[in-house]
């Protein structure tokens, strides 16, 4: 007996593009734009893990994972913060950008019920899907996976959906966001003087940088992504950008339907 499985795109929006506001009123725009699940920043848990998930039973909102921003040392004291406050809001995936020195210990304390998704960012030496994978090769594939951040792979020169496809079955989160490739100088430049010249690149308006969301979607159609997909905005006009890709995500054909056997 085979039984269809309607497919579903899971979309959250990332509080971070509300980092100015507190956690309540971030969440509250959220929703108004239609999302029914965030993604937490940590850095809007300051009052704590119970005052988050209060915010979000509130609203009704779910949590599609949380964002710890960096673990750049064995010991970050952030990590298990962030551990702790996935568990609160009832997350399985805690994303974060890592150092390669660092990851061996960090990994090691990552909670059996929870997966640590590394993060592309294309100033750190992990910007590309090989370095990726280096760090999540051998590692338990419940504990360690990838977080694809479309905007960085972007800015590092790589279209998103070739870093997908670089990532293959080790791609577990998404961030999505619109960026701009880099210039033929700043390609020469490198990432390092880049990052000493340009430290925040300047956010690109909702759909006129480089991201094309429906060949993107195709690409993780094709690796049979089923994770969540969260957006995000730095810009000025956070509410349109968010609704924009909102939008695009939901009129793109949906993922063929998968059949279970039982």
């Amino acid at each position: 007996m085979s039984v269809t499985r309607l497919p579903q795109r899971r979309i959250a929006a990332h509080t971070y593009a509300y980092r100015d506001h507190p956690l309540d009123v971030a969440v509250e725009r959220i929703a108004e734009l239609g999302f029914s699940a965030v993604e937490i920043w940590a850095g809007h848990a300051t009052d704590g893990p119970a005052h988050v998930a209060n915010v979000l039973a509130a609203t009704g909102m779910r949590a599609a994972a949380v964002s710890a921003g960096g673990f750049y040392s064995e010991n970050a004291s952030s990590a298990p913060r962030s551990f702790e406050l996935a568990h609160a809001v009832g997350a399985e995936i805690v994303v974060a950008c890592v150092s390669p020195r660092a990851l061996p210990q960090l990994s090691r304390s990552v909670p059996q019920d929870l997966t640590l998704c590394i993060e592309n960012h294309w100033d750190q030496v992990v910007r590309q899907p090989e370095a990726v994978l280096r760090l999540v090769a051998g590692a338990p594939t419940a504990r360690l996976a990838a977080c694809l951040d479309t905007g960085h792979a972007i800015m590092a020169g790589v279209d998103p959906e070739s870093f997908a496809a670089g990532l293959a079955l080790s791609l577990a989160h998404v961030h999505l966001k619109d960026a701009r490739r880099p210039s033929t100088v700043e390609v020469a430049l490198g990432p390092r003087l880049r990052r000493r010249l340009r430290p925040r690149p300047q956010p690109v308006a909702a759909g006129t940088g480089d991201l094309d969301v429906a060949r993107f979607l195709l690409a993780l159609d094709g690796l049979d992504y089923r994770g969540w997909i969260t957006v995000e905005d730095e810009g000025a006009d956070v509410a349109s950008a968010l609704t924009a890709l909102r939008v695009e995500l939901l009129s793109a054909p949906a993922p063929k339907a998968a059949e279970v056997h039982s």
